[in-house]
């Protein structure tokens, strides 16, 4: 997951980048790189929910589950550090050693606010399991604070610290997951709520993408389609790409996990389903 979340996301923003740049001359090195960062990172929502229905193996799931957790962080991270340069803001960085510097802090900032906040989390959690509260009191007190950590984290991350919200919020949930499980005293509620939540935060997200990007694509031309049409093919080629680059370590590390090594349909599935 980290290393098609990481590498793999920067492998992306450069091929898109520079594809961005020869599809839209208009565009400098900067706006086009921002553009890369954003079509960098999976989104595969419908595609999750689908092979957990079809019975898919755990190892190809978590791959894709995994990496769309994680990659939303660095892709946040690089988008930033371009936009920032593209509008001329004071905070961007200068050069090259400037804009890792802002790398670094962004990301590694964010993951050790994230840390912080698990710990919290982790202590709040403990306090309500050792008081021996009722079960239904229990469940809304521990519900109530991976609710607040979540948004807390990245609000403090995002707009206090000026790291990476991101990166901050999906470290504390991932301390929570690895660390609070004897915690919770009712582990399917507490799924449920999750996820209805989570069905509702992308349902409004894609109605406002719709809502939002559909008034400006009735304005676009045949021409623009189909360089809508070339960025989307160029997106498939470079995650193709990208994933032959990294299949030896792939296929490396997965035999070291309690998953059974991933097949070359499996890599077919990661490439063209992270990208839905």
């Amino acid at each position: 997951c980290l290393l098609l979340a990481v590498p793999g996301v920067l492998f992306g923003t450069a091929a898109l980048g520079y594809l961005a740049q020869a599809l839209f001359p208009a565009w400098n090195a900067n706006l086009a790189f921002t553009f890369g960062a954003i079509t960098a990172a999976t989104d595969p929502v419908a595609v999750v929910a689908l092979l957990k229905s079809l019975g898919a193996s755990a190892g190809l799931t978590m791959i894709i589950t995994g990496e769309s957790l994680i990659n939303d962080g660095t892709a946040m991270v690089v988008y930033q550090v371009f936009l920032l340069t593209a509008l001329g803001h004071k905070d961007a960085p200068e050069g090259f050693v400037g804009a890792l510097l802002l790398f670094v802090k962004m990301a590694f900032g964010g993951v050790a606010l994230g840390m912080v906040f698990g710990g919290v989390a982790l202590g709040l959690l403990s306090l309500v399991h050792q008081r021996g509260v009722s079960a239904h009191s229990g469940t809304t007190w521990q519900f109530s604070i991976t609710l607040i950590v979540a948004y807390i984290s990245f609000f403090v991350g995002e707009q206090v610290l000026k790291v990476s919200g991101v990166l901050c919020t999906v470290t504390a949930a991932l301390m929570i997951a690895m660390y609070g499980n004897p915690l919770f005293g009712d582990h399917e509620a507490m799924h449920r709520v999750w996820h209805t939540l989570e069905f509702i935060g992308n349902t409004v997200i894609f109605i406002l993408a719709g809502a939002l990007v559909g008034g400006t694509m009735v304005k676009f031309g045949l021409v623009m389609y189909l360089k809508l049409l070339a960025v989307y093919l160029g997106a498939l080629g470079a995650r193709a790409a990208m994933l032959t680059l990294f299949w030896p370590l792939l296929q490396r590390w997965e035999l070291m996990d309690q998953y059974s090594a991933i097949t070359k349909s499996d890599g077919l599935v990661i490439a063209w389903g992270g990208l839905r």
